[in-house]
């Protein structure tokens, strides 16, 4: 055992040795014969020390007893992790340079998991299982609560095999299902059970550890979805290993097999349905202020920026859908000659407005619902490779309205305000008069609007 005796750096510390199968052990008295020039310590080494022997059940013996050999059940065998260890571990010297690596079981192929995800929130992906090829979906598209996930295969024109992931913080992600509003339904293990056999559902999003998941990536690319309900210590998997359509997506101690793999496939945002019945403002997520039309100014060119809300019709938008597809016009309620418009296809396109017409595709935008009720403004002049922001994370009024890509900051979200079409009570539509009258005692007061 190395320890950090600066004139004996390489020793034996603490080791023991018996003469007889059950006699109580001995400590040894080791002396090298050759002493090392390196000497291990808190700045250039780590590692964990357990007791050789010690009368508390937490020495080797009992650490060997308890995981080694021959098992009668599936569920005793299992890959030691850190947490596993603490419990056992007499001395810790925390590694200088190596910090907060998650290493979880291999996959079939015998790779290793040693890297949790990263994504961007809102990012689509269909999910298929390594070891039957079946992707996981909402079984019959079901947009409810306690909808079962289970496997089958997929088509172009599915949305309910399309997930989008979220950040949950502390390295877990919410998977949001794509069916209904795209923005509802999370992944989720029934009744918060962290046993084996706990069956995988959609359940509106309630931000709860059930619904959170560590992805932990593999040699070979593939994902395993371990459930933080359990302390990660299970994963997300087919039952039973099945290569069938309709198998069942459940919950089970984490074990290696290829049925806990899971490939994120990258997939299309679906976006989602709007009403067009009303007129829309559009507040910023991270600044309160809503997108504006610079100076009402209704002309090709003139920009989109951010102010403090006056419910004004320049600060309004009526949407109108692109054929049956999830793409919108934005067109304002102001003037509906003129719709929103992004002016490149990159990082920092402008969003301006511009004469209406069906016959340009830079005026067509989606809108992707994320979990806590904002949404994402996809623009499909950068084939919905970059949102809708203000621009820096600007707070003030007259910042910027640009596109730029995922950066997981609040100035990519918009709250979605909704006005009536028909009694909208705003700057261009002024009250003209008011009058006050009786009748049976009491007292009525009408307003007459342009």
């Amino acid at each position: 055992m190395m320890g950090g005796d600066t004139t004996n750096p390489c020793r034996d510390d603490d080791s023991y040795f018996s003469t007889a199968l059950n006699g109580t052990p001995v400590q040894i008295g080791f002396t090298p014969k050759r002493k090392s020039t390196w000497n291990p310590n808190s700045s250039n080494y780590g590692y964990t020390l357990i007791n050789a022997y010690n009368n508390s059940s937490t020495d080797t013996k009992a650490f060997c007893t308890k995981y080694c050999g021959c098992f009668s059940s599936q569920n005793s065998i299992k890959y030691i992790t850190d947490s596993d260890f603490n419990s056992w571990s007499k001395t810790t010297y925390e590694a200088p340079f190596l910090k907060n690596v998650t290493l979880s079981n291999g996959s079939s192929s015998g790779g290793i998991s040693t890297e949790s995800a990263s994504f961007n929130d809102g990012q689509c992906f269909r999910i298929k299982n390594a070891n039957s090829g079946l992707y996981m979906q909402v079984e019959g598209a079901k947009a409810q609560n306690s909808a079962n996930v289970q496997q089958w295969g997929t088509s172009s024109d599915t949305i309910h095999d399309i997930w989008k992931v979220y950040n949950a913080g502390s390295g877990y992600y919410y998977l949001i299902s794509c069916v209904g509003d795209g923005g509802t339904y999370a992944l989720d293990i029934t009744g918060s059970n962290s046993g084996n056999g706990a069956n995988v559902e959609i359940y509106r999003y309630t931000g709860g550890n059930n619904q959170q998941f560590l992805l932990s990536k593999n040699s070979d690319g593939s994902y395993i979805i371990k459930t933080r309900v359990s302390g990660g210590q299970s994963a997300v998997e087919i039952v039973n290993a099945l290569n069938t359509s309709g198998a069942n997506v459940q919950q089970w101690t984490l074990n290696g097999h290829a049925c806990q793999n899971w490939f994120f496939e990258s997939a299309d945002n679906p976006g989602c349905i709007l009403d067009t019945n009303y007129n829309y403002e559009f507040q910023n997520a991270n600044s309160g202020m809503v997108m504006d039309v610079a100076g009402a100014n209704m002309k090709s060119g003139t920009n989109v920026q951010q102010w403090t809300t006056s419910h004004g019709k320049w600060q309004q938008w009526i949407l109108r859908r692109f054929n049956s597809s999830n793409y919108y016009y934005i067109r304002s309620a102001y003037n509906q000659n003129f719709a929103l418009k992004a002016n490149s296809s990159s990082n920092g396109g402008n969003i301006a407005l511009e004469a209406f017409s069906t016959s340009d595709s830079s005026l067509l935008f989606k809108f992707s619902k994320n979990p806590d009720g904002t949404y994402l403004i996809l623009s499909r002049s950068s084939k919905e490779k970059c949102l809708v922001e203000v621009a820096s994370a600007g707070i003030g009024s007259g910042n910027n309205v640009q596109q730029w890509e995922p950066t997981n900051h609040a100035c990519q979200k918009w709250k979605v305000n909704k006005y009536n079409l028909d009694v909208n009570l705003t700057m261009s539509n002024p009250i003209v008069k008011t009058q006050v009258f009786k009748d049976d005692d009491c007292v009525h007061t009408v307003i007459f609007m342009k």
